[in-house]
């Protein structure tokens, strides 16, 4: 990333609309050597008047060593009781403030508008890769991402099926555009969600 210029925005989110939405971003323009922070928001995240709402949004940093070359892993589980928010399997935030209570789709992206937010487009070409996209239905995992109580829930419903939320197949691809204003959106589409991980890496080519 330091060969770029310029702003973006790494966004991994869940949105069914303004009220119910839950994002995590990371903006290049607060890159450091060994860390770099992390938004959390569950939105809306300001007031009609466009003040700031408390505890709407959360900044965490992310640290470790050659964070820009390496994947992470960032997850949230979702449950009516709170989100509860991990990095590389590690919680550390959780919130019970204006959690959602419908259906929505996630998304991947990576952008910048030339907004204060994500500071101008970089000059450069920008990718966000994608390991891995993990959804677990109906369960919160262990602290350790794994899937072991979900299998077990799943089995013990009837294994996957039409009639049990054990599998979900449905993937709506998004379109590609390689342009600076574009993004590549892959929505899915959720019915309960209790955990969402992504694995991913920002990198930059500079040409």
């Amino acid at each position: 990333m330091e060969n770029a210029n310029g702003g973006r925005c790494a966004a991994f989110f869940c949105i069914h609309d303004d009220k119910n939405e839950i994002d995590i971003e990371i903006l290049s323009r607060e890159f450091k050597p060994d860390w770099f922070t992390v938004h959390y928001t569950t939105h809306p995240a300001l007031d009609k008047h466009g003040q700031v709402i408390a505890n709407a949004t959360t900044v965490i940093p992310f640290h470790g060593d050659n964070l820009l070359n390496l994947f992470q892993r960032h997850r949230f589980d979702w449950t009516k009781e709170e989100l509860r928010f991990y990095q590389n399997s590690t919680l550390v935030h959780a919130n019970a403030f204006q959690i959602p209570d419908a259906p929505g789709h996630a998304y991947l992206n990576v952008w910048a508008d030339g907004g204060a937010w994500s500071g101008a487009p970089s000059t450069t070409d920008v990718f966000l890769t994608i390991k891995l996209i993990a959804i677990y239905h109906n369960t919160s995992a262990s602290d350790q991402g794994l899937d072991k109580v979900f299998n077990e829930r799943c089995k013990k419903a009837g294994g996957p099926s039409n009639v049990t939320i054990c599998l979900d197949t449905r993937v709506e691809s998004g379109v590609v555009d390689p342009s600076s204003s574009g993004s590549a959106v892959v929505p899915l589409q959720l019915w309960i969600l209790s955990m969402l991980c992504v694995a991913f890496a920002m990198v930059v080519s500079a040409v």
